[in-house]
């Protein structure tokens, strides 16, 4: 059945990045060849839920819990990273066989809103190739929706839109693309939260041009007055008067023509 508009009403994520999320992430093959390298089994006698925080609680990324895996029931993995080999071909969204492991995804704002196979895009969004789905999610934050396609042996083809696709819905998710949003809020959270890491980053490449003051000091203004551009340097994360920066904001590059006012010692 031909879906227009993917998600016509995006899922609102009902935890934020930094607390627990519970996202479908696949099924992986078995206990064998399903876990990535870096895990760790907690033992047996687990339900999904308490699988899902005992992992979260110890700081990993994702969960993989077995209802009967190898004879042995609620088993509990963790690891970092989602299952570097493509989930099971046959697995149905959100349901995996007792023989499978189900890979949730504990740290992330996407929602799963199923599989399909075949997606068109709308808009030009980025794509990018990676390992992990996690890392997909990370590349698409600025977007609403993130397109996962594993397409290879151990990767996964990544692909951001802000424009619902067109798709054909599908019941089979482990050769299919797999279907993730979050609301257009967390998608603008990322682009502010990009915004300032550049402009914080912009302005310590403006400092360190700074000759005139020693390593460690920062060139700060005198004064609010645009045409008084004495300044001098201080230590702005030590000095109790910055308050951990320049109050008058910090000495900017001069113009061409123009000469810098000496610095005051």
């Amino acid at each position: 059945m031909l879906v227009r508009g993917f998600i016509a009403a995006v899922i609102l994520a009902t935890h934020a990045t930094a607390a627990m999320s519970a996202v479908w992430s696949g099924c992986a093959v078995n206990a064998l060849i399903g876990l990535p390298l870096g895990f760790w089994t907690y033992g047996t006698g687990y339900s999904q839920a308490s699988c899902n925080t005992k992992c979260y609680t110890e700081g990993y990324a994702f969960s993989y819990f077995g209802r009967s895996t190898i004879g042995i029931a609620g088993m509990c993995s963790c690891a970092a990273v989602s299952t570097a080999q493509p989930v099971l071909r046959n697995s149905a969204p959100s349901q995996c066989t007792g023989a499978q492991l189900t890979v949730t995804a504990l740290s992330t704002s996407f929602q799963f809103g199923g599989c399909a196979s075949t997606v068109s895009r709308q808009d030009s969004g980025p794509s990018a190739t990676f390992v992990d789905f996690s890392a997909c999610w990370s590349f698409c934050a600025n977007y609403i929706y993130a397109i996962i396609d594993p397409d290879a042996i151990v990767f996964y083809r990544c692909y951001c839109a802000n424009t619902p696709p067109i798709i054909v819905s599908s019941n089979i998710c482990g050769s299919n693309y797999f279907m993730y949003s979050h609301s257009a809020a967390q998608a603008a959270s990322g682009i502010a939260r990009r915004s300032r890491r550049d402009e914080a980053e912009a302005r310590q490449r403006l400092l360190a041009a700074h000759k005139d003051c020693p390593v460690g000091y920062d060139a700060c203004l005198l004064s609010d007055d645009p045409n008084d551009d004495s300044y001098e340097c201080l230590k702005t994360h030590s000095e109790l008067e910055s308050c951990g920066g320049c109050k008058y904001g910090y000495h900017s590059m001069p113009e061409p023509g123009f000469s810098r006012v000496s610095a005051v010692e």
